[in-house]
């Protein structure tokens, strides 16, 4: 809950967004659905091994998708927002109760 109530007052008093690269953070901040965007940054590599991005969530996240831009290293600059509730369909998991979208009128169509 201080993770949230913390988080909460540092988006209100920083309107043009935070940015953060930690993976652990991010998880924990998406858990608890603080994420409005995502901005990732993709390369041309396949490591094999490794951390999964936000490994442990409860629920698959529906993402739509704002911009994408190549760049000359040939990785790829991705820019998401949190899909809006009408667009989220079935899911391999139901979302945490109480989250937004338990909340989304298509809430009932989660298995």
């Amino acid at each position: 809950e201080e993770l949230r109530e913390g988080v909460t007052k540092l988006k209100d008093a920083t309107p043009a967004g935070v940015l953060l690269g930690s993976g652990t953070l991010a998880t924990a901040l998406d858990g608890l659905e603080l994420i409005d965007e995502y901005k990732l940054l993709v390369h041309p590599r396949i490591a094999g091994h490794g951390p999964t991005l936000h490994q442990g969530l409860p629920a698959t996240r529906r993402l739509e998708l704002l911009s994408a831009q190549p760049l000359r290293s040939g990785a790829v600059a991705l820019h998401y927002r949190r899909a809006p509730c009408w667009a989220v369909g079935p899911a391999v998991e139901a979302p945490p109760p109480g989250s937004a979208l338990a909340a989304c009128p298509r809430a009932a169509t989660w298995p």
